[in-house]
């Protein structure tokens, strides 16, 4: 009975939090306007400006420096897609976005001589955990204490483990995968097939994705739980001001 009160009473609670985070939120569209005025997706010119760093209209992405921590981009979709749970993201012809990212991960690492691969995540929050209707995904450093709490562990490739027991801000379950895989596949086309869930359902998940020690990519997916008030914002494993490698490029000796 105590139990299921308390499931009840995390269900209200984090009920009233996510609709007050709706309601209160920034303006969730400023990321679509940034990619209009700053970044020129819909200009004959295609010049940008500030915070827009890129357009590739090639591959249908851009680039922005974030306002919130010193070494934090974003990579956006050119197309209008409004996040983890679009069905779009799951079609053949749709780029693979989380790729992109990974090769625009100097924005980050030119900032600090000592960043390594190892040092760079990426991560994209879910539906009820993010700010913006614009899928988009931060490229920062990763955590320190994440980072080597997966130095850690030793994982399976193409198997999903779990990691709870507060060894990670949240439960994740992470999927080990070779570069050819997070190239052709993708992360959101192996959360679907793999986990599996569908379309509706990805909007409750939050992924993240980091390098394993041996140069594979760790997939690393969390969903929003009501009795742990989680709302799967993956950004969470991530330090965006970088300052484990400021630590290491500071002052000599």
């Amino acid at each position: 009975m105590a139990a299921r009160t308390a499931f009840f009473a995390a269900a209200a609670s984090i009920a009233v939090f996510g609709a007050l985070f709706l309601t209160l939120r920034p303006d969730a569209d400023a990321l679509a306007r940034i990619l209009v005025d700053q970044c020129g997706i819909r200009s004959a010119r295609g010049a940008v400006s500030e915070p827009c760093l890129k357009v590739d209209q090639d591959q249908g992405y851009a680039v922005l420096r974030d306002r919130k921590g010193s070494h934090h981009y974003l990579l956006l979709p050119t197309l209008s897609i409004s996040g983890v749970e679009d069905a779009s993201l799951l079609e053949p012809t749709t780029p693979n976005y989380f790729w992109w990212a990974w090769q625009n991960r100097h924005h980050v690492s030119a900032q600090e001589p000592n960043l390594s691969d190892a040092d760079i995540s990426l991560a994209v929050n879910s539906r009820y955990g993010r700010s913006q209707n614009h899928l988009h995904i931060h490229i920062a450093c990763i955590s320190p204490d994440v980072r080597a709490t997966l130095d850690r562990l030793e994982f399976n490739s193409h198997r999903w483990q779990r990691i709870s027991d507060g060894l990670l801000p949240h439960d994740y379950w992470i999927w080990k995968t070779d570069p050819r895989e997070f190239r052709e596949k993708g992360p959101f086309q192996i959360l679907a097939d793999e986990f599996p869930v569908d379309a509706e359902a990805m909007g409750r998940f939050g992924i993240a994705v980091a390098k394993a020690r041996d140069g594979d990519f760790l997939l690393l997916a969390t969903r929003v739980s009501l009795i742990d008030l989680n709302l799967a914002s993956a950004g969470e494993l991530q330090d965006q001001d970088c300052r484990s490698g400021q630590s290491e490029a500071g002052s000599p000796g």
